[in-house]
């Protein structure tokens, strides 16, 4: 029996490959598309796009390369990349820009350099601090001058657009960096819808 006795003529012949500003008027759950402009596939859930699949999963790995200090509030510039599929990791000012809503995975490791300064940082969202994702190391004052090493980690839900730093907090961090080692390090990339 042809599958014209199912289904529409209407659902038979679906364009499935198109561009964003060209995707299908009257799309049908289930349907899948491809937009060649942005290199995604597409399936229709009954009310929204969904991403799929991307040739290339949105992920970045990036470290500092030199000793650095960062102010209270300021984010942290994380300007060499070794891994940034799809350019969304900005390495001039330290922004992970979200090419599509969902779930990312984000994780900072921080280390000072060595002095007396505690390091207190947040992952920022769109500039504001997300206050359930911090990462703070503190070292006694009896211990002197040593590296101490911060870490912060987590999911966290973007829309298309919004944008991630690691933002110092409280006071001056002296960050430790050296060459090509990332002793100093910010990654991440997309999970899902």
């Amino acid at each position: 029996m042809p599958l014209s006795n199912y289904l529409p003529s209407s659902r038979l012949i679906q364009p499935g490959v198109c561009t964003s500003t060209t995707r299908p008027a009257s799309p049908y759950e289930g349907q899948a598309i491809y937009e060649t402009d942005t290199d995604r596939t597409l399936i229709w859930d009954g009310s929204a796009w969904k991403y799929t699949w991307f040739a290339t999963i949105p992920a970045f790995y990036a470290g500092l390369g030199s000793q650095t200090s960062y102010s209270a509030g300021s984010a942290v510039v994380f300007g060499s990349a070794t891994v940034n599929n799809g350019s969304h990791y900005n390495t001039s000012n330290g922004r992970f820009t979200a090419p599509v809503a969902g779930l990312y995975w984000f994780e900072a490791r921080l280390l000072t350099q060595q002095d007396t300064t505690n390091c207190d940082v947040r992952f920022y969202k769109n500039g504001s601090v997300l206050s359930d994702y911090a990462g703070f190391s503190m070292v006694p004052t009896s211990a002197g001058t040593q590296h101490r090493q911060t870490h912060i980690q987590g999911v966290v839900s973007l829309a298309a657009n919004d944008y991630i730093t690691v933002n110092a907090v409280g006071s001056t961090i002296n960050l430790y960096g050296a060459g090509t080692e990332k002793h100093t390090s910010f990654t991440g990339y997309w999970v899902g819808n």
